[in-house]
C-alpha cells in the first residue's frame, strides 16, 4: 500500500511538472534564448525594416524629432535593400555590426579588386580568390555638420593589415587630405537634415540639424 501511494505521489508530481512546462513554455523558451544571448524579439534585415529606418531619418529631417537611434539590423536593412549602390559593384554580402561605440563592416571582395597598395599584393598571395574584408572603426567629429570614420583596423580573411597599408588604402578609395582629418580616417557623408552622428550603446545616433 505504501509503495503504491509513493508511486501515485511521484506520478502526480511528474504530471504537474509536465503541465507547468506546457503552460509556461513561451516564457521558458524566452529565458533559454536569453541565456544563449538571443532576444525573443530579435529582428532580421528586411525591406520592411529598411522602410521603418528610412521613416525615422525622414522624421528627423522634417523636424518631427531631434534624435533617432538605429540599430545594426536597421543599418543592415538600409544597406542591403536600399543603398547597395553606395558600395563598389565588386563588394558583395555586406554585414554591419555595432559594439558599444564601434562599427564593423564586412564585405566580400575579389582579391584582384583590392587596392593596389605597396605590400598588399604580397598579402593577397595568401588569400583565396574572394576574401572577406573587415573594417572596424568609430565615428569622430570633423568640422561643422560632418563626421569622419576613424579606422582602427582592417583584416583580409582574418589577416590584419599594417597601419601604413590602411592609410594608403584609404587614399585609394577616395580619402582627401583636409585640415584636422587624421591620416587613418575618411570623411563620411551625413544624411540630409543630420548635423551630427555618433555610435553609442550598440546604436548609431543621428542628431537633427537646427531648423531655420
Amino acid at each position: 500500500m505504501v509503495g503504491c501511494l509513493r508511486r501515485a505521489v511521484v506520478l502526480g508530481l511528474v504530471l504537474l511538472m509536465i503541465g507547468g512546462l506546457y503552460l509556461f513554455r513561451g516564457r521558458i523558451t524566452d529565458e533559454w534564448r536569453g541565456l544563449r544571448g538571443l532576444r525573443a524579439d530579435a529582428q532580421v534585415a528586411s525591406p520592411e525594416l529598411a522602410q521603418l529606418a528610412t521613416g525615422k531619418i525622414e522624421a528627423l529631417r522634417d523636424g518631427d524629432v531631434e534624435r533617432v537611434a538605429l540599430g545594426a539590423t536597421e543599418l543592415q536593412s538600409l544597406i542591403q535593400y536600399q543603398h547597395m549602390g553606395a558600395l563598389p559593384a565588386f563588394a558583395t554580402s555586406p554585414q554591419i555590426s555595432l559594439n558599444e561605440d564601434h562599427v564593423t563592416v564586412r564585405v566580400r571582395v575579389p582579391v584582384d579588386k583590392m587596392p593596389n597598395v605597396k605590400g598588399l599584393r604580397d598579402v593577397a598571395n595568401f588569400l583565396p580568390d574572394t576574401a572577406e574584408v573587415e573594417v572596424s572603426g568609430t565615428l569622430i567629429p570633423f568640422g561643422t555638420d560632418r563626421v569622419a570614420l576613424g579606422v582602427n583596423d582592417v583584416k583580409a580573411s582574418g589577416i590584419p593589415l599594417p597601419a601604413r597599408m590602411i592609410k594608403d588604402a584609404l587614399k585609394r578609395v577616395g580619402r582627401r587630405d583636409e585640415p584636422g582629418l587624421p591620416a587613418d580616417a575618411i570623411e563620411v557623408s551625413l544624411p540630409s537634415g543630420v548635423r551630427a552622428a555618433y555610435i553609442r550603446n550598440d546604436s548609431l545616433i543621428f542628431l537633427a540639424r537646427p531648423r531655420d
